[in-house]
């Protein structure tokens, strides 16, 4: 334990190129950042909300256990319990019970219980914004495919003490994503999920073996470790609670098993990690791991690149975690694109010697006064038909350990905690600003972003044109 002995190396490094094989092949990448960030956007929410949805079978049946109830409530949750458990199929794998749920599956459930779950206390959210995620799904599924999106696995028996995870496959576009669930309230999980948070402190961690390869002949070879951020590094790698499984089985191990049975049987789907918060710097760390791993009986390894999108991520390691994940992103082994909200104060912690990693794409509000309507677009309030557009339109940037000092002054201010600092509340919104700034990031390819040699540095921004700041104003330059 304890903070990062090393400082930056003042070699200048070369942005990230990835090579010709993660651009060319059998494989059909996405069409955009937004056709990627779109539906993991749904993916990382969905968790939350899937997650109430068990949250509220359990939760009445200890109340009901415990001091009885309304009989006719009880009814009703004992019919959303039913209806889950038909969908459960074991599967003998170990320790570990695989679901194997549709999206429609799950409308049915809701719709047909959708009175109770609006006045539950236990829900606590607008059922019909679950039924509006999952529509969107719904609307990719091919008539004569209706497996072809499933949630494979959801694991959240032991919350109080593991992250909570779900495992997706998609047919349509031949993805295998694992979404990491952020901060969560409620659930029994919110004590856990603030230690980890809170738990700001260092790890050292060796470099993995892969990451090794990868900075071999650059001016960092010699590096021998990196610093993790200690609260999500040890829910990542805390021994697992299942009295089933070995002593020294990790939450790492028994999520690895897992991907690995749907990448055995769908060797050319890529794997994507995703989340949002605490899930979005959890999907970081499993990220790097995932591409570090080799199984040392049969030496199975996951097919790369491995794609990490998340969004509102805090910040999760030091200046030689950026140095790895960038030599990762250079040898075409890993992708990391993260989303982040205008003014979301999460964004910017923790600060001292914290780095962010992989590309930045920040999302402004809609200008003007606006509303979401019944199709779930976001219009202007003063007719309600015109579609919003945001303030300005999304920036991205590339970290970079070494830089000039005006671009390294500018984005260590724009990603401060004072200039994110934030009296509303841009933490949650992200699927709408995904959806409110679709126009241009329907324009951006981030396998292009990797290919392209501009020098993704500093606070230089681009959204199909380069765009830099200029005190508040923000001007367009060739």
């Amino acid at each position: 334990m304890g903070n990062s002995p090393t400082k930056p190396e003042e070699e200048e490094e070369e942005p990230p190129s990835i090579p010709s094989s993660q651009t060319q092949g059998d494989y059909e990448w996405p069409i955009s950042v937004y056709d990627e960030a779109s539906d993991l956007a749904e993916a990382s929410f969905l968790i939350y909300m899937f997650a109430r949805l068990i949250y509220v079978v359990r939760a009445h049946e200890q109340e009901f256990n415990e001091n009885g109830g309304d009989a006719e409530e009880h009814d009703s949750v004992e019919s959303i319990s039913a209806a889950l458990k038909e969908l459960e199929s074991s599967i003998d794998n170990g320790s570990v019970i695989m679901r194997k749920f549709t999206p429609r599956q799950i409308e049915t459930i809701v719709k047909n219980h959708f009175d109770y779950l609006k006045s539950s206390e236990n829900f606590d959210m607008n059922p019909q914004s679950l039924l509006d995620s999952l529509a969107k799904l719904i609307e990719r599924v091919p008539a004569d495919q209706p497996n072809a999106l499933t949630l494979h696995d959801y694991d959240d028996i032991y919350q109080t003490d593991e992250l909570v995870y779900a495992i997706g496959k998609d047919d349509i576009k031949k993805r295998i994503t694992l979404i990491l669930r952020g901060t969560e309230s409620h659930s029994g999980s919110a004590w856990s999920n603030w230690a980890t948070n809170l738990s700001v402190w260092k790890t050292e961690v060796p470099v993995p073996p892969i990451t090794k390869e990868a900075l071999e002949g650059g001016p960092n070879s010699d590096m021998e470790s990196l610093w993790i951020h200690s609260g999500f590094y040890n829910y990542v790698y805390a021994t697992t609670k299942n009295e089933k499984d070995e002593a020294d089985t990790t939450k790492f191990d028994e999520i690895v098993q897992q991907l690995k049975i749907l990448c055995e049987e769908n060797p050319d789907y890529k794997v994507y990690v995703t989340g949002h918060s605490l899930g979005a710097a959890l999907s970081t760390i499993f990220s790097l791991f995932l591409v570090n791993y080799t199984e040392p009986e049969t030496q199975f390894t996951f097919p790369t690149p491995i794609s990490c999108i998340n969004f509102a991520s805090p910040r999760v390691g030091d200046g030689n975690l950026l140095t790895c994940v960038s030599a990762l992103e250079e040898a075409g082994k890993l992708r990391v694109c993260r989303f982040v909200n205008d003014k979301d104060s999460i964004t910017a912690v923790p600060s001292f010697n914290f780095y962010h990693v992989g590309f930045q794409v920040k999302l402004y509000a809609a200008e003007g006064t606006t509303f979401t309507n019944d199709s779930g677009e976001t219009v202007l309030a003063d007719d309600g038909t015109t579609p919003a557009s945001p303030a300005y339109p999304p920036e991205v940037s590339y970290p970079k350990l070494v830089d000039s000092w005006w671009n390294k002054v500018g984005r260590a201010w724009d990603n401060s905690i004072v200039a994110s600092l934030n009296f509303g509340y841009d933490h949650g919104s992200y699927r709408e600003r995904v959806l409110l700034n679709g126009t241009f990031l329907e324009k951006m390819d981030i396998n292009e972003w990797y290919a392209e040699q501009t020098e993704w540095t500093g606070f230089s921004v681009a959204h199909g044109e380069f765009v830099k700041h200029d005190s508040d104003e923000k001007k367009t330059s060739e």
